[in-house]
């Protein structure tokens, strides 16, 4: 009979925190207690220490949310746990991991010397730090998890037509980065002229956009300026911002599991959020150059935005919804202009690509499921 472990679990079905026990099976981790039963597949396991070292805890990519957690660490000599190769390397990290914690310790004291009354010039370092240590996979998943929600309240064009032209449409930027595997593309049943990504690389396009643009490459300044905000975490780095001083220094230490819990819970705020100026003017520089490396005119960026002034006139003053989550200031489009003209001569080649009738068939499908 296999032994049991005291433990609590996490999960979304759970309100709060569920007490019960654990037992490790063959092949699963199994939680049961008044809340129900859970299970992690031990395959794919991902073991951490967390609450100040006191507690192991045990997750699974393909579970977002849920895990177990427990302070009995005869845990880590349970048969069944060691019966695999990949968890007992993680075991080993974890005896290795009470050395690195001094280490930790030594920036907290080192905090606590400055007094509160310094901790605020330090917060845009903590940010920083505590968005480079969420896991790519975790930050993937939570992406994933909130294009889901969005995609059930959305109009997405799912044609496998209409989806094929895009993905050829997006190879050129695609070429530029070597995390093209992370990037999923979509078209939005909307007029309004826009885009948004979530963190992971879930990048959506509104019908109106594409059919507002003069030439294709217009619609590549704008995916790639949305690939910028995706490559450098500017979405998860402004729900980072949002945490309080303790769960920042609690992560920076390492342990991630206030920071999980609050980005899971506060999610909704990414659906209305608008990035800082410097992350615009970021996210304008990095799509600028990406737009140079896959060998495409680096002035479609800029031709877009002039396409957003235009039609702001034609509104009588009340900006496109691209602008509301992307102010077009003045000096962001100067800045275009001066990178355009302080760059280096690059190459540009002719975009082979039918604007013309990738439009005629987005108008096709958004008008067929609008109707």
């Amino acid at each position: 009979m296999s032994p049991t472990y005291s433990a609590v679990a996490y999960d979304p079905d759970i309100s709060g925190v569920a007490q019960g026990n654990l037992v490790i099976q063959s092949s699963n981790a199994v939680f049961w207690g008044q809340a129900g039963e859970f299970s992690l597949p031990l395959k794919g396991l991902r073991l951490r220490l967390g609450g100040q070292d006191d507690f192991l805890f045990l997750e699974h990519s393909d579970f977002l949310g849920r895990s177990f957690a427990t302070q009995d660490r005869a845990v880590l000599s349970d048969p069944n746990l060691l019966s695999f190769p990949e968890l007992v390397d993680q075991i080993q990290g974890i005896g290795r991991h009470k050395h690195k914690r001094l280490r930790g310790w030594l920036i907290f004291l080192a905090i606590g010397a400055l007094g509160i009354a310094s901790l605020f010039p330090l917060r845009t370092w903590l940010v920083f730090r505590v968005t480079e240590a969420v896991p790519r996979q975790w930050e993937q998943d939570f992406g994933q998890a909130l294009w889901d929600q969005m995609a059930s309240e959305l109009t997405v064009l799912t044609d496998a037509e209409l989806q094929g032209q895009l993905d050829r449409l997006v190879q050129p930027l695609l070429r530029t980065t070597d995390d093209a595997d992370a990037f999923q593309f979509h078209i939005i049943a909307d007029e309004s002229i826009n885009a948004f990504a979530l963190p992971g690389g879930h990048i959506a396009i509104h019908s109106g956009l594409i059919l507002e643009a003069r030439r294709p490459e217009e619609i590549l300044g704008v995916l790639g300026h949305e690939m910028a905000h995706v490559q450098r975490r500017h979405s998860l780095r402004a729900l980072v911002q949002q945490t309080g001083n303790q769960v920042l220094i609690t992560a920076v230490l390492g342990n991630l599991d206030g920071i999980s819990h609050y980005l899971l819970a506060n999610s909704a705020f990414l659906l209305n959020q608008s990035f800082s100026r410097s992350q615009e003017a970021e996210a304008d520089r990095i799509g600028l150059e990406t737009l140079r490396n896959a060998e495409l005119d680096p002035t479609a960026l800029l031709d877009f935005f002039e396409i957003l002034q235009e039609q702001e006139k034609r509104l009588g003053g009340a900006p496109p919804a691209f602008l509301n989550s992307h102010p077009a200031t003045h000096s962001r489009m100067e800045a275009l202009r001066k990178q355009i003209q302080t760059a280096p001569p690059a190459e540009v080649r002719h975009l082979d690509f039918d604007l013309a009738a990738f439009q005629t068939l987005v108008q096709e499908q958004a008008s067929t499921i609008t109707k």
